[in-house]
Formats: structure tokens, sequence, C-alpha cells
């Protein structure tokens, strides 16, 4: 197989033939995928390389690998089939054990480390002559394909790198009082949770030895990236919500909420979560012109223990942002 340039997309071409088109406009995985699953006529099957566990036992180390084609996605599960076999398995796309083409070549050249084998009963069948057997199942079921990025290994392997940091603020939402928000700090990360905590350096009043988002030993306060519980730095100021912080922090929240009025890019600090630190779904315009005050709607309500037990009826008495 090629190597094509380094591009966002790879296509498998064959061996000693014309260079293939500029592929600017190649499909993401992803894209592939949505494509594959919503039925598209054009996405015949994605094929990809896949770690092939039949001779784990007898290779001494040597990876082997072979390539298989989805044939069914289901969320983040696909199940995929070798290629040139019948023999079918359910993987998550985001496991280590798939990776773009020709990922094994273009890595290991010379082929000590991994070598490309089918599975054990297809090279049974065919061991007089499993040379043009490989060849002729690449031939017809892989050159020509769309496969993954070519960076898709290096970006898997940095899936779960944090873009926040140890000691970083942010904005936190009073678990006590749902209509006031504290300064929170973040003292530990896992992947895309957070364990944050509400500490005297940062509060204006003593804080209670019961309040489960302080500073303490029994317990730690851990949430999602995601949460509606976290803000960046400045949401209280933008939006008019009651901020209980020292003075200086809220002269710097206006400071921020002023430039981001007038259209400037405001200064934050290093330790300051910013608004790309954590950006919002996109509100679709003219849903949202449809929501109003006196509003009734179901919600599960996350202050009432035990949580999401049950919805409670509440009404819209202002909306931020109008």
């Amino acid at each position: 197989m090629s190597r094509l340039p380094q591009t966002d997309y790879l296509k498998v071409v064959r061996c000693g033939e014309a260079k293939e088109k500029r592929l600017g406009l190649s499909y993401s995985w992803e894209t592939h995928l949505r494509a594959f699953e919503n039925g598209s006529k054009t996405e015949k099957y994605i094929p990809f390389e896949c770690k092939m566990h039949d001779y784990d036992k007898v290779t001494d180390g040597v990876q082997c690998r072979w390539f298989a084609r989805i044939e069914k996605v289901c969320g983040y599960r696909v199940l995929a089939q070798f290629i040139a076999s019948d023999k079918k398995f359910w993987t998550n796309m985001l496991t280590a054990e798939i990776h773009n083409m020709p990922a094994a070549d273009s890595k290991d050249p010379k082929m000590v480390q991994v070598a490309y084998v089918p599975p054990y009963h297809v090279a049974e069948e065919y061991e007089n002559d499993l040379e043009s057997f490989i060849r002729n199942a690449l031939e017809s079921e892989v050159y020509g394909q769309n496969t993954l990025a070519h960076n898709h290994d290096d970006k898997l392997n940095r899936l779960h790198d944090s873009r926040f940091h140890v000691d970083q603020r942010l904005e936190l939402l009073n678990y006590t009082n749902s209509q006031e928000i504290r300064v929170a700090r973040i003292q530990e990360i896992a992947g895309r949770r957070l364990s944050v905590v509400v500490c005297d350096e940062d509060s204006p009043v003593p804080l209670g030895e019961a309040d489960r988002q302080t500073q303490s030993n029994e317990s730690l306060y851990w949430i999602d990236e995601a949460s509606f519980f976290i803000f960046p730095v400045g949401f209280a100021a933008v939006n008019g919500y009651k901020l209980s912080a020292k003075k200086d922090y809220i002269a710097h929240t206006k400071r921020i909420a002023a430039d981001l009025k007038a259209g400037k890019t405001p200064k934050f600090l290093e330790e300051d979560v910013t608004f790309d630190d954590l950006p919002h779904e996109k509100v679709d315009e003219e849903a949202w012109k449809r929501v109003k005050v006196g509003q009734k709607f179901e919600l599960i309500d996350p202050f009432v223990a035990p949580m999401w037990t049950g919805s409670v009826v509440v009404g819209i008495i202002s909306l931020l942002g109008k």
C-alpha cells in the first residue's frame, strides 16, 4: 500500500497506480458512521485495521492485525466483520483495538512487531497460497475505500487529556441555594470528572462544616465537566446572577462582563476557567423566542435527595440573556 501525503483523512490506494484526487473533501470517521447508520447508498462499508487475537499464544510478542468492515452501528459500539471471513464481533469504536490504515505499515515499515494475518480458520484454508489470498482480499474489499483519519491513533491516545488543571477556579451553583453562585477550585481531575471545592480564600463569608461543596476530609464533591452546576469565571456577572465572592473577584468579573458586552476580548487570569473552556450548546433561536416568563414545565429536581427519583412542576420566573 502506498502512503498518501499527510492530510486530514486517508484513502487506501493500490501500489503503483496514479495518485488519487485531492482528499480535502473526504469524509471524517464520524461522517462515515452517521451516513452508514442512516442507510446512505454510497456507504457500502467502512474498513479499518483491527487486532487479531487468534495467534496471541504463538506469536511471541508480535501483534497480529487484520482488516475488518463495519456492518452495524449502535452508539459507540460497532458490529464488524473480518474481511474475507464470516467472523463477526462487537467492539467499541474508541478502543485501542481499532486503527486507521495502513497504521502498521507506516509505524513499523519492516513489519517486525506487527503482522497482517487473517483469522486462523481462513489462514488454514489458504495456507498453500496465503500471500495471493491476502493480496486478492485487499484488492477486492479494501483498496479504494475511505478509512480513518491518519492521526486517529494519536487522537485516541489524547482522548482523556483534560483541558483543565488543578487549582483552576470556576463558578459553582450553590447546592443549598440554587439562586446563588460561588467561586470554587478544581482539586482533582479524572477524565471528564472534576472534584471541585469552595475554599475559605474565595468565600466572603464563613463556610459551614455541613456544606458538601466545601473543603472536607470526609467527602469530595465530584461533578462532570458538562454539568449545569459549573460555569466559567464571569458567568454570574454576564447574566446578572447572584454571586457570593470577595470584592476583588467581583471587580474582576465585572471587567470581563463589560469587555464581552463591548465586543472586546476579556482579560482572564491564568487560573480562570474561561468561556472557551466551558462552551455551551448552541441554542435554537426560534425555540428560545417561544420561551416566556410564567410558562411551566416538568423538571427532575437535582437538589432533592434521593436524587433523580421524580419530577416536579416548575415555573419560569426569569430568563438569563433576555
